[in-house]
């Protein structure tokens, strides 16, 4: 089965197809919906949010927030310029810094996804693209361990043994 919408309501219609697909093909549990009709889940032992924009209804991101806390003694250059070499060498995702409403920076990693009424997510798509997360994710602590950047302790949550799949290889 895959997330397949088409018609007026086309942003509504597109989320409604991907908790079905989430719930029915990854056997996804618990998904949250905020106030802005944005979703949270917990997949592969990582919490993740579907990000939908309203006033772009075929528009969404597949967001791992705050996978990553810089904190006073951690080397922000250091951490950016491993991000930056997550976004150059991995198929798929962006990495970046976001300012949480407690003041505390993270990293993020997302995949941005555009979808057209005519085409669909399917589950391997979607699994693509949390595999495409991991995979950075991973690439990211390599690149923080080669500069001698951080810590494992800035980890804020990192789905334990996941190995991103051929689909998520850098270029």
């Amino acid at each position: 089965m895959s997330a397949s919408v088409r018609g007026a309501d086309f942003g509504a219609d597109l989320q409604g197809a991907i908790v079905t697909m989430l719930c029915n093909e990854l056997n996804v549990r618990d998904i949250e919906e905020d106030q802005d009709g944005d979703l949270t889940f917990r997949y592969q032992g990582g919490m993740h949010q579907l990000i939908f924009d309203a006033n772009d209804p075929h528009f969404l991101q597949l967001r791992y927030p705050a996978f990553y806390e810089l904190v006073p003694s951690t080397k922000r250059d250091g951490v950016l310029e491993a991000c930056a070499r997550v976004n150059r060498n991995v198929k798929l995702v962006k990495m970046f810094p976001v300012v949480s409403s407690g003041g505390e920076e993270q990293i993020h990693a997302a995949v941005e996804i555009c979808v057209h009424e005519s085409t669909h997510i399917s589950a391997g798509q979607m699994e693509r693209f949390l595999d495409a997360i991991f995979f950075a994710v991973r690439k990211f602590h390599e690149s923080l361990a080669q500069m001698n950047v951080g810590s494992a302790a800035n980890a804020a949550q990192s789905p334990a043994g996941h190995v991103g799949g051929s689909a998520s290889k850098p270029h």
